[in-house]
C-alpha cells in the first residue's frame, strides 16, 4: 500500500463529522480500526492515531503527555488527552484521544477537535519537548507539566482539558440532545461550582494561616497589660485552642472539595467515553478492509463500554452527594469556630473597658479579630449556596438518566 498523504483523506469539515475507534488486545496489539491504515498495522499507537487523517508527527508533541495519558489508564477507567499533529504543509491539527480498559483490551477512540483553548496547550508542549530535547525523561516531563501551567496561570490541567471536552462534544451533538450530552452540560456547570467552593476554601485557608498570629498578639496584649496573670491570659488561651481547631477545619474543608472536584472530572471523563460509544454504535462502520473488524465483537466492545461508565458515574455521582453532606458538617464546625472568634472579640472588648490602661493594641487584635470573622462569615455563605447548588444538580443527572431509562 502506498503512505496515504493529507489530501487523499476526507477534507477537515468532514472529518470532523467522524469518531475513529482502535480496539487494542491486553497486550497492545490492533483488534479492529474503523478506518483504513495504508500504512499497515504494525505502528505504534501513535502513528495508528494519525493514519485516520494523514497527518504527522509534531516536533512539539512531548512524549511525555502522551505517556501520561497511558499512565492514568492503568490507575482509572478512562484517560482522555490531546495530541498535537501537524499537517504535511506544517499547520497545527489537534485530535482529542480517550482511552478505555475493557476485559478484552482497549477502546481507543479520537476525532479531530479545534478550540481555541488548545493554544495554551501548544506552548506548554513546547516547553515541555525542549525540556526532553535536553535529557529530561518523558515521566518528569510529564510532571512538570502541572507546574508549568501553574506558572502561566492555569490551575489544573485536567479542568482545562475536561472543559475543552464539553465544548468539543457540544459541537459533535449537533442539538440531538443525547443522554450523555446533557449530563456533561450538568457536570459542567457542576464542576464550577464545586471550584468555586475550592476557591472559598483556599481564601478560608489562607485567612486562618494569618489568623495563627492572633492567640500571640493576646498574649503579648495580656502581659503588657495584666502581668500575663489575668482574664486576657484565659482568652488567649482558648482562643489558641480555637485556631488550632479552625486550622484543622480549613484543612478538611480544602480536602473535601477536592476530592469532589476530581470525583466530578472522573465522572465527565466516563460520561464522555460513554459519549463516544454510542456516536459509533450511530454510525455504520465504513471502511475500506471487510476483515479488519469484526461488527459483533466492536458493537459488544462499545457496549459494554457504554454500560461500565454508566456504573462509573453512578458510583461517583453517590460519592458525591456523601461527600457534599460530608463537607456541611465541616461548615457546622467552622460556623462553631466563628462563633467562638466573636465570643473572643466580645469578651477583649469587655475586660477593655475595665482597663484604665492604654489599650490601642488591644483594639488593633479586635479589629482583626472582626475583619477575619467578617471574610470567613462570606465564604462560608458562598460554599453553604455552592454546597445545596451541587445536591440540585446531582438530582438533576440523577432525573435525566431515569427518564432516559424509562
Amino acid at each position: 500500500m502506498t503512505s496515504a498523504t493529507f489530501t487523499e483523506r476526507d477534507p477537515p469539515e468532514a472529518m470532523h463529522e467522524k469518531v475513529h475507534l482502535l480496539l487494542l488486545d491486553t497486550d497492545g496489539r490492533l483488534q479492529s480500526v474503523n478506518y483504513p491504515l495504508p500504512g499497515g498495522a504494525d505502528q505504534a499507537l501513535p502513528a495508528l492515531i494519525r493514519e485516520a487523517y494523514g497527518v504527522l508527527s509534531h516536533p512539539d508533541m512531548p512524549d511525555g503527555v502522551y505517556e501520561r495519558m497511558e499512565d492514568r489508564l492503568a490507575v482509572n477507567a478512562g484517560s482522555a488527552g490531546y495530541y498535537l499533529c501537524q499537517t504535511p504543509s506544517g499547520a497545527a491539527f489537534w485530535i482529542a484521544v480517550s482511552f478505555y480498559r475493557t476485559k478484552n483490551g482497549r477502546v481507543v477512540c479520537h476525532f479531530p477537535v479545534t478550540s481555541d483553548k488548545l493554544d495554551l496547550f501548544a506552548s506548554f508542549f513546547a516547553h515541555l519537548k525542549r525540556e526532553e530535547q535536553e535529557g529530561t525523561d518523558p515521566e518528569t516531563s510529564a510532571r512538570q507539566l502541572v507546574s508549568l501551567m501553574l506558572s502561566e496561570g492555569v490551575t489544573d490541567y485536567r479542568t482545562l482539558a475536561t472543559s475543552i471536552m464539553i465544548e468539543e462534544i457540544g459541537k459533535r451533538d449537533g442539538g440531538r440532545n443525547r443522554m450523555q450530552y446533557r449530563d456533561l452540560s450538568v457536570l459542567g456547570v457542576m464542576l464550577k461550582t464545586l471550584q468555586s467552593i475550592d476557591g472559598c476554601g483556599k481564601k478560608i485557608d489562607a485567612m486562618s494561616e494569618r489568623s495563627k498570629l492572633i492567640p500571640y498578639q493576646l498574649k503579648l496584649q495580656a502581659a503588657r497589660l495584666e502581668g500575663g496573670r489575668g482574664p486576657f491570659s484565659v482568652i488567649a488561651e482558648n482562643h489558641q485552642l480555637l485556631t488550632d481547631s479552625l486550622l484543622q477545619v480549613t484543612a478538611d474543608l480544602q480536602a473535601g472539595s477536592s476530592t469532589e472536584i476530581n470525583a466530578v472530572t472522573d465522572a465527565i471523563a466516563y460520561v464522555a467515553q460513554s459519549f463516544h460509544a454510542a456516536e459509533l454504535l450511530e454510525r455504520p462502520f465504513n471502511i475500506a478492509e471487510e476483515d479488519s473488524y469484526d461488527r459483533a465483537f466492536v458493537v459488544d466492545e462499545l457496549r459494554a463500554v457504554m454500560d461500565d461508565c454508566n456504573v462509573q458515574v453512578r458510583t461517583v455521582l453517590s460519592d458525591i452527594d456523601r461527600s457534599v453532606f460530608a463537607l456541611d458538617g465541616i461548615c457546622r464546625r467552622m460556623r462553631r469556630a466563628l462563633s467562638g472568634m466573636e465570643m473572643t472579640r466580645m469578651m477583649c472588648k469587655i475586660e477593655r473597658a475595665n482597663l484604665t490602661r492604654r489599650t490601642e493594641g488591644l483594639e488593633d487584635v479586635e479589629s482583626q479579630l472582626q475583619h477575619v470573622e467578617s471574610s470567613l462569615s462570606g465564604w462560608m455563605r458562598t460554599i453553604d449556596d455552592k454546597s445545596q447548588a451541587a445536591l440540585m444538580l446531582v438530582e438533576q443527572i440523577n432525573k435525566n438518566r431515569e427518564s432516559a431509562a424509562a
